[in-house]
């Protein structure tokens, strides 16, 4: 199984470790972290679990902090105006690629009426989504998925950026701009330039 091991701030997959594909989209200046604060990461991941729980069906909204109550409301409403659309297969799913030693968690994969898709959930900066998303579907493509029974379906994925605001809006938007995989593609030759394992 593979896990975040936060305080070398990579992904561990039995003795080998795997460098997070934000890391790799941070070092080559596609994602500026320059005005991340701490306040805005933590909200993101309280809304990430929310949102992970409400999908299992197990969300108590008793517990969900009125800070992050809209950005889930958002995500419920989502849900509910696109149920006949798309169909959940994975929440949270952790992926490495093998050949080129990165890995990450895609938010969502989804059946979208029978074709995959990537979702991407986001609170606050969607600027970066479109490579972020490219790098996952590459992720996706060279992965340890297969044994999930996923080999029936094409591999034209469509990606997704859902973003998620406090006033419980929501906005869906399709990334089909195919340089992303060109850029995609490009960060991670720099970044192993830089990098190489």
């Amino acid at each position: 199984m593979i896990r975040l091991d936060e305080q070398k701030n990579v992904y561990v997959h039995g003795h080998n470790e795997y460098d997070r594909l934000t890391t790799v989209l941070e070092s080559v200046g596609i994602i500026d972290a320059t005005w991340y604060t701490e306040f805005a990461a933590q909200r993101g991941t309280y809304v990430h679990k929310a949102c992970a729980l409400f999908d299992q069906g197990i969300l108590d909204w008793k517990t969900v902090d009125p800070v992050i109550e809209g950005y889930v409301l958002a995500w419920a409403k989502f849900r509910k105006d696109s149920a006949s659309r798309f169909k959940n297969l994975h929440i949270e799913k952790t992926l490495f690629h093998e050949g080129i030693k990165i890995a990450g968690t895609l938010d969502r994969i989804e059946s979208e009426e029978n074709s995959p898709s990537i979702l991407d959930i986001k609170t606050g900066d969607c600027a970066f989504v479109g490579v972020q998303t490219a790098g996952y579907l590459s992720l996706l493509r060279n992965s340890n998925l297969y044994d999930l029974k996923m080999e029936n379906m094409p591999l034209n994925y469509r990606r997704y950026a859902v973003k998620l605001n406090a006033n419980s809006t929501y906005k869906l938007k399709l990334l089909n701009n195919p340089a992303d995989i060109s850029l995609w593609q490009s960060a991670v030759n720099i970044y192993r330039w830089r990098n190489p394992k």
